[in-house]
Formats: structure tokens, sequence, C-alpha cells
């Protein structure tokens, strides 16, 4: 975590995915400039406002709020940060603890139909948190015997609850599930988009 004072107002921010949350990872990449069909300039461009974007929600500010930091401040935070494009260097061991509870994660066979289609669903849906519905979802309670319980249906309160985990343990998750081809990826591709920008030596930061 990184402590900085601008205007005279203290920001914490997160330099690792364990100090963020899901729901504030969430928050961050919700409602992004599309990138699609643009040409090698307008996607730079593009790419850069993203950049800005997510570090300025990473802050608690409006989308805004980075393009007027110095070039400096802002090279340091965005460096910092990088963290948040490294989501297939997260790994995932098969079960998430979640108030004391131990939840497995099942494969898509071992899956039961109502389980499925609620994953299947959602996934097409764009929803601010979808990937706390699909992280809801996709976790069922272990049972004493070591088994998982059925699912039973979507549970609000627990998925509500699920936005508090750390992203080092909630987003290893979902994202083995994008790479099962079950979701769209787009996410993914505008994650690799963000990578080859953050390092093109046209990249201001660090300039």
């Amino acid at each position: 975590m990184i402590n900085i004072e601008i205007n005279n107002k203290a920001y914490k921010v997160p330099t690792s995915f364990a100090e963020l949350s899901l729901r504030d990872y969430c928050r961050c990449f919700n409602g992004l400039e599309k990138t699609e069909g643009l040409d090698e300039r307008e996607l730079f461009m593009a790419t850069k406002r993203i950049e800005a974007t997510i570090l300025s929600r990473l802050m608690g500010e409006a989308d805004d709020f980075a393009m007027d930091l110095p070039l400096t401040v802002y090279a340091s935070l965005v460096d910092a940060t990088q963290f948040i494009y490294g989501i297939n260097n997260l790994k995932h061991s098969g079960n998430v603890e979640v108030n004391g509870k131990v939840y497995k994660v099942l494969k898509p066979e071992e899956m039961n139909l109502r389980q499925w289609i609620d994953i299947d669903v959602t996934g097409e849906e764009d929803s601010a948190e979808k990937f706390i519905d699909i992280l809801s979802m996709l976790l069922v309670e272990q049972g004493e015997d070591g088994q998982a319980k059925p699912y039973k249906g979507y549970d609000a309160e627990f998925a509500k609850s699920l936005g508090d985990l750390s992203c080092d343990k909630a987003l290893p998750v979902v994202y083995r599930f994008f790479l099962r081809g079950a979701i769209s990826s787009r996410i993914s591709q505008l994650y690799s988009k963000l990578a080859v920008v953050s390092h093109s030596p046209q990249r201001i930061a660090g300039s």
C-alpha cells in the first residue's frame, strides 16, 4: 500500500491484489471505454485514458482525476499499480474460505444443471458486479465429509459478502472460469491491450 498526500488529501493506493477487494476491482473495470475497431493511434490514446481512469478509481476519485496529476506523481503511481493487469499470475487452490467456511470450486462437468444455467446466464449480463455474482455461483460449501454440497441457487446475501474478499483469493476463481471459454473474452482482451501500451516505448509515464 502506498500512502500519498495530494492537495492536502491523504490516499492509500493498493499495490497488490491482496490489498484490493473484489468489489473495488469490479468498480475499477466497470464500463470502461471500448477499444474495438480503433486504429493504432486511437488505440494508444484510448488505452492511456483507460489507464488513467483505472488509477483514478483505485484512488477513489472521479474518472478524470488522474489526468490532472503531475506527470512524475502519475508515473510513479501507474508503476506501483501495474499489478492490476497481472491477473493471469494469480494462483488458485480450488478452495476458498469465506467467514470461516470452506467453499469448493467445481469443474464444469461436476456442476448440476441449476448451477451451470445461473453462471451461463449471468455471464451474458453486463452488470457492475458480475464478477461477484459469478463467484457466488461458482463456490459451493464443503460439508464435514469434505464433499461439496449441492448448489441450490443464487444467494444475494452470500454474493454481497464476497465483495469484501481480497482479489488474490477471489479473482483466480473467476479468471479460471474465463479461461475455460465459458464467458466472453472481452475483459481478457482489454488486459492484453493495456499491457502492450503500458510497455510501449511511447509510454507517457516514465518519460
